[in-house]
């Protein structure tokens, strides 16, 4: 073979691809063919960039306007088949693959090495709810690669500033009773709820706000006007419900319960070995935790009822005589009578003891 060598052509139609190194052997042929030639130097195939890995990031998508938010992450990795990479672009895709574009999302990247630094706005209400990915495409010198995109998450669907849309929950209660139970809503996505008590009482003991779900309820253990505010949060913003009230209360007084019997059996005019221990409770048997005053009386032939003889049931319900005295008659039975409003009770028979002589007559 004389002259210039033979000149071989890669075409991709014949199953050529690129990055792949070639390398090619030559013989010739009189009506026999000769010995192959060694191989030549390889050739590698150049071209545009291929992913290797596809990019992700950290970051919540969010509709905001005009204050950029900022995700981080790590970028997609290619083979540039030895050739320098020396552009990237950024671009948002919706997850169901429609290309988007336009001046209502703005990405401004900052690559550092292998990860990014990427600041965005969004700001067309119509993208609120929609679910985007975010893509990357890089260039060399024999163009750009096709885009690569990361995988979609619920953290990329798009938030809006909430709107409070069912913020009227019941205003009374009764207390240690299990409260009726509201729950708060909001229009948006990724939604928090929370109490806002500054300046405020805030909610009674025994009750709380459902982070995730904005159920209010519980069982409250205190009497009184409370005052609150819920607020919905997300990534985009919150709103709070104007001051609500809470007033819980027990119910009418209907019961007295002596929950400790008194008992004499005690020489007369000296205290009850006993004191009696009363409850003042409503129509339900629910403790009245509203303070209550309990006064007592005796029954009988000859009685006289010393001591303390009026207690307070303070915010328990419950009234504790400590000194209450019995005189009477031997073998004569008294009662003592426990009284609170239209509530009362009677206790159990009692009966005194001959004191000790102390003068002869």
């Amino acid at each position: 073979m004389e002259g210039t060598g033979p000149q071989i052509i890669l075409r991709g139609s014949d199953g050529v691809q690129r990055g792949k190194t070639y390398t090619c052997k030559v013989a010739a042929f009189n009506g026999l063919w000769g010995t192959d030639s060694t191989a030549s130097n390889g050739v590698l195939v150049p071209g545009t960039p291929q992913m290797l890995t596809r990019p992700s990031f950290t970051g919540i998508v969010a509709l905001t306007s005009p204050v950029p938010q900022t995700l981080t992450g790590t970028r997609a990795t290619w083979n540039s088949f030895g050739f320098t990479i020396d552009d990237t672009r950024y671009q948002w895709q919706y997850a169901d693959d429609t290309f988007f574009v336009g001046p209502d999302v703005q990405l401004a990247p900052l690559p550092v090495d292998d990860t990014y630094t990427l600041d965005y706005r969004i700001t067309a209400p119509g993208l609120a709810g929609k679910f985007l990915r975010l893509g990357m495409a890089v260039k060399n010198q024999f163009g750009w690669s096709d885009w690569a995109y990361s995988l979609p998450t619920a953290s990329d669907q798009v938030t809006a500033q909430p709107v409070l849309t069912a913020e009227t929950p019941p205003t009374v209660a009764d207390v240690n009773v299990p409260y009726a139970g509201y729950t708060f809503a909001a229009d948006g996505f990724r939604m928090t709820y929370t109490q806002s008590s500054g300046g405020l009482t805030g909610l009674p003991a025994g009750m709380s706000i459902n982070a995730s779900s904005g159920l209010l309820s519980g069982t409250p253990t205190q009497v009184g006007t409370f005052t609150y505010r819920i607020k919905a949060s997300n990534d985009s913003g919150d709103d709070t419900t104007p001051v609500l009230t809470l007033t819980v209360s027990d119910g009418v007084p209907a019961q007295m319960v002596i929950t400790r019997q008194p008992v004499a059996g005690m020489p007369s005019r000296t205290q009850l070995p006993t004191q009696p221990v009363v409850q003042v409770r409503d129509d339900s048997g629910l403790n009245i935790y509203t303070p209550q005053t309990v006064t007592v009386t005796a029954n009988g032939v000859g009685a006289v009822l010393g001591g303390t003889t009026s207690v307070s049931t303070g915010n328990t319900g419950t009234g504790t005589y400590a000194n209450l005295t019995l005189g009477g008659v031997v073998g004569t039975n008294y009662t003592l009578t426990f009284t609170s409003g239209a509530a009362s009770a009677t206790s159990q028979n009692l009966q005194v003891t001959p004191g000790v002589a102390t003068n002869l007559r």
